[in-house]
């Protein structure tokens, strides 16, 4: 596998191609939260997403949901029509997690909102949220 290490959003571009810039929303990148935010992690992570999403012809999954900052990022920069489709827990986990389908065993309703005015609110976007559960070895969408 070749690995190449590109030093700037705009090297990142230029190696895959890439003729637009992702849009960055979230005023807080630069907010060293946890250990894995220093250095500008989070800020990087997100020009990542934002540019990739800004460049795609088609709907993008996302996997992982968590709290919703990574499916903002990427259907905030989709272009009109397109949808972020984004799956969280793993088939395991449904038991444990009392059918609430989110890691952090936040609500769907919570999903997507902050409780401060760093970033701005997914629900304010008008994107919407789905929760999806495993049942009868299917994947509903509810």
């Amino acid at each position: 596998m070749n690995v190449r290490i590109v030093e700037s959003i705009e090297d990142f571009k230029r190696v895959l191609g890439l003729s637009l810039s992702g849009v960055l929303l979230e005023s807080d990148l630069d907010v060293v939260e946890v250990d894995t935010d220093a250095h500008g992690r989070k800020r990087r992570d997100a020009e990542v997403l934002c540019t990739l999403a800004a460049n795609s012809r088609t709907d993008v999954l996302e996997l992982g949901t968590s709290q919703g900052h990574g499916a903002f990022k990427l259907a905030s920069n989709l272009a009109p029509g397109l949808r972020c489709h984004t799956v969280n827990i793993l088939p395991e986990q449904y038991d444990s997690s009392g059918g609430k389908m989110i890691t952090h065993l936040i609500s769907k309703e919570d999903i997507g909102n902050r409780s401060s005015n760093e970033a701005p609110s997914q629900r304010s976007k008008n994107l919407k949220n789905r929760t999806a559960r495993r049942r009868h070895n299917r994947l509903e969408v509810c």
